[in-house]
Order: C-alpha cells, then sequence, then structure tokens
C-alpha cells in the first residue's frame, strides 16, 4: 500500500507554523490539531504513526492530508457542521433580534 504523505516545499512548514500559533490563540483546536497531523506527515511520518502520536482514529489523518492535498490551508479550517434544520423562517429571526436588541428592561 503506497502511503498518504502531505505535499508542500521548504516554504510549507514555516507558513503552517504562522497558521497553527492563531489557531491555537482563537481558540480553535480542531485546526491546530490538523495542522499539527500535517507537519508531522512533511516530516515523513505515516498516517499510523501520526494516529498514535495525536491520539485519533487511524481513518481521520488521510482525510486530513487529502484536504491539505487538495485544498491547502482551507481545506483544513473548520467546516459546515451538520444538524437539525432551523424552524425559524425570517421573519421569526426579525423578531427574534428585535425582543434581544431591546434588551431586558423590555
Amino acid at each position: 500500500m503506497k502511503p498518504i504523505l502531505a505535499r508542500g516545499n521548504h516554504n510549507t512548514i514555516p507558513k503552517l507554523v504562522r497558521l497553527k500559533k492563531p489557531a491555537e490563540k482563537d481558540r480553535a483546536p480542531r485546526v491546530a490539531f490538523r495542522i499539527q497531523a500535517i507537519l508531522l506527515s512533511l516530516e515523513g511520518r505515516t498516517t499510523g504513526q501520526i494516529a498514535h502520536l495525536l491520539n485519533i482514529s487511524r481513518g481521520t489523518v488521510p482525510l486530513w492530508i487529502h484536504n491539505w492535498n487538495s485544498y491547502q490551508e482551507t481545506g483544513l479550517l473548520e467546516g459546515h457542521r451538520c444538524g437539525r434544520k432551523s424552524q425559524l423562517n425570517w421573519e421569526d429571526w426579525e423578531k427574534l433580534a428585535d425582543i434581544i436588541e431591546s434588551g431586558p428592561v423590555a
């Protein structure tokens, strides 16, 4: 089986390190975690080694690497999360915004 490795050049590692610092400060641990996985892959670690070091599912690492190889840093950002569709329509959202803006006294 051919190993899956992140692609990059000599500028990639400093770029990722610069991206990781704001992600840690902005409390985006998932993004920082993904960046760490890509850094480890660029060092030549296998997906199994990365999964073991970061204590994550072995199937997750290739997805992160694929997203990095396809979309670069935008592939590591938080995506849309699934959930129940809102039951509020646009008018309800406007009413709710008015209530919130009026404050607790009203």
